[in-house]
């Protein structure tokens, strides 16, 4: 089995050398190195001494586009965003948003620069994280829920290319379709400019059931140049909301679906347990998660994120180094 753990505690080397043993006393065969845009511009030897370390140590470095262009999972900025705002995206009541619309060239040639400095970097595998369109509230920002994009010109334009009428200003059918293929044919490209590097790629889908349930996940796990795909069904928000709320219930939908994916088009399918923002006493629903995982014959299992998160305040968990001996003590019970 391959074990995970996403880290961006620290840009000190002599930190994470330290950070790194008790990493590799946890069993784990991976880590996933946030490498935010303030990373590239910033902290790029920083990052390079820490990659290298962690394959010196024996584990491999997954690099993932933290927070990059508004449109991958991440607790940060994104300074492309901030100065170029014509490759924005455009919400259905016309608003402009943080976040880089998928289909705009300028955001494929960004990218390709983001991916030359995570090769120079020495990644072994871009983790693609939670690449999505504009979601509703994403920065914690109360907006519409029923708002929706993107609308910009270059995706009117495309749409009407392809289906032969405007692009309308509800979410239809045909939207969601055009939608769906773009988010496709952006990891397409992204892909396959990173494999020509000899890296290697693997995608997280965000953990949204009716998406799940579309044939979304089929179409981007056939993509020929990944060779991981999973997702993050991260439970604590819905647990709080919901008095009825059922890990089992929750969870193992989505550990299947992501194993029948997988084997489908011969990848390693993986799941992520969250190892943030735990309350106290609820440290044994990390151990319940990666049973279930495991029982539904997920072999690559990963957490987010290093010791329950004590190195950002907004995700700490109560009890950081409770949740971090339960995911260990987890990690040590499958090996």
């Amino acid at each position: 089995m391959e074990f995970g753990i996403s880290y961006f505690d620290s840009r000190l080397i002599d930190h994470f050398l330290w950070d790194l043993q008790k990493i590799k006393e946890a069993g784990c065969t991976y880590i996933v190195h946030t490498f935010s845009e303030a990373d590239m511009n910033f902290n790029f030897e920083n990052v390079a001494q820490i990659v290298k370390a962690t394959k010196e140590a024996g584990l491999k470095a997954h690099i993932d586009p933290w927070g990059v262009a508004g449109i991958f999972g991440g607790e940060t900025y994104s300074l492309f965003i901030a100065r170029n705002l014509d490759v924005r995206q455009i919400t259905s009541d016309g608003s402009n948003v943080a976040h880089a619309c998928l289909n705009n060239p300028k955001l494929i040639e960004f990218m390709k620069k983001w991916v030359d400095a995570v090769y120079e970097v020495g990644a072994d595998t871009i983790f693609w994280d939670e690449p999505h369109f504009y979601v509703p509230g994403w920065f914690g920002i109360p907006e519409p829920a029923d708002t929706w994009g993107c609308r910009c010109e270059v995706c009117k334009k495309l749409f009407f290319d392809e289906v032969g009428e405007k692009m309308p200003e509800q979410e239809t059918g045909a939207v969601l379709e055009f939608k769906r293929k773009s988010l496709i044919n952006f990891l397409t490209q992204m892909c396959a400019y990173v494999s020509k590097k000899g890296i290697e790629n693997t995608v997280c889908m965000l953990p949204n059931i009716q998406i799940r349930e579309s044939g979304l996940w089929e179409k981007i796990a056939s993509i020929k140049y990944l060779s991981g795909f999973g997702t993050d069904p991260y439970w604590i928000n819905r647990k709080k909301n919901d008095p009825d709320f059922n890990l089992d219930n929750y969870m193992r939908p989505f550990c299947a679906k992501v194993k029948s994916a997988a084997d489908t088009y011969s990848l390693r399918g993986h799941i992520w347990i969250q190892n943030f923002s735990i309350p106290e006493g609820w440290e044994n629903d990390i151990k319940e998660a990666v049973k279930i995982a495991s029982e539904e014959g997920i072999e690559d299992i990963a957490a987010w994120c290093y010791l329950g998160a004590k190195g950002m305040s907004s995700l700490k968990s109560d009890n950081p180094e409770l949740v971090w001996k339960t995911l260990k003590q987890s990690y040590d019970f499958l090996r």
